[in-house]
């Protein structure tokens, strides 16, 4: 992996929120079938808790999987490698068996493993999907990335997520944005399809994007969906203030008040959580350095997403300490009454962490 990256490159995809209809059901779900703990139930003050995430490394180190409780039905699934948001974890290839073993032993949907290099690059791929239908993938990659499998969990799935794969309407246009603001090139080989963008990340796994005419409506800025459904972006932490200096001068900030317009049809923007922050009674507000603005943004396809900052290990962003948005915000009072949680766009219980906490947002 090269060190010598462009100023704010985005290294890794560090973690991951999908919507579900039963927390308990999809706890048990990663428990068994990703090896999972460490959990972090966040509730909004009521008696169920409405958004949880969890580490799938015992080490205390990443990814963490995240969820947000849904009252309603989600949107139907497209089916196994097709749907989208779709979500990869790193595994050895001589561990495949033993992973199509316990997909089969839980009653898990799956395909059958599959060289593929779609995204570019060399590997195995097995899709599979949740009880709520959100599509993941275990992908053995011919070669791994440094770092991938170093803190691997009881049941050999990285501490590193491989794949984000993404839905686009246009896919020159999202070539364009994220070229500008990752910091990384589109990866360029006749083995990836028309209808396919892929982004190699600066220390490992795959951003990538397939074209859709229409979206499927499982991401955070449909705002059918309640809470904070998100993908979020690893840079080093010494970037972190540039990267999103590059975001807040080039996208307008957004509190998303009027329920009124098309999100498909917005442009990308911040969401400024200013006002709405709040953990356990207590508000919260961005630090001063953020001058403002907001931390999380939406793509041109309703995709919601943020940075966290990586401290590297060893001298090198094979491995890092996750600094998240929690760790920098600032405490600011008692939350008004009736606001017993976060807020995000979308719904009743968006934030995904509380401040100081180390848990992911």
């Amino acid at each position: 992996m090269a060190e010598d990256q462009r100023i704010g490159a985005v290294y890794w995809v560090d973690h991951y929120a999908v919507p579900s209809t039963d927390i308990e059901r999809w706890k048990t779900f990663y428990r068994d079938v990703l090896g999972a703990g460490e959990v972090t139930d966040l509730g909004t003050g009521g008696d169920e808790s409405s958004r949880t995430f969890m580490r799938v490394s015992p080490l205390g180190r990443r990814p963490y999987a995240g969820t947000f409780r849904q009252v309603e039905a989600l949107p139907p699934s497209r089916g196994l490698g097709k749907g989208l948001p779709r979500y990869g974890y790193f595994i050895r290839h001589e561990d495949i068996d033993d992973h199509l073993r316990r997909l089969d032993t839980f009653q898990v949907p799956h395909s059958d493993p599959a060289r593929t290099s779609e995204f570019g690059q060399d590997g195995t791929v097995i899709y599979f999907e949740d009880p709520d239908q959100n599509q993941l993938e275990l992908w053995a990659a011919e070669h791994l990335p440094p770092g991938a499998m170093d803190g691997a969990g009881p049941l050999g799935v990285g501490d590193k997520l491989s794949t984000a794969v993404l839905e686009s309407r246009d896919l020159d246009r999202t070539a364009s944005f994220y070229s500008k603001f990752f910091k990384v090139e589109p990866t360029r080989s006749a083995d990836i399809p028309n209808d396919t963008l892929a982004f190699a990340l600066a220390g490992g796994g795959v951003l990538a994007f397939k074209k859709a005419d229409s979206l499927a409506g499982r991401t955070g800025g449909v705002r059918k969906l309640r809470g904070g459904i998100h993908t979020a972006f690893v840079v080093r932490e010494d970037e972190f203030l540039d990267a999103y200096h590059g975001f807040w001068a080039a996208l307008p900030d957004s509190d998303e008040s009027d329920r009124d317009v098309d999100p498909t049809s917005l442009p990308p923007r911040m969401y400024n959580s200013a006002g709405k922050l709040s953990r356990g009674g207590t508000m919260y507000e961005p630090p001063a350095s953020w001058e403002g603005h907001g931390e999380s943004w939406y793509d041109w396809d309703t995709n919601f997403m943020h940075l966290i900052g990586g401290v590297p290990e060893g001298g090198s962003m094979a491995n890092y300490r996750s600094i998240y948005l929690e760790d920098r915000w600032v405490e600011k009072g008692p939350a008004p009454e009736g606001r017993p949680g976060g807020a995000r766009p979308g719904g009743e219980g968006g934030g995904s962490g509380r401040p100081g906490s180390g848990r992911p947002n």
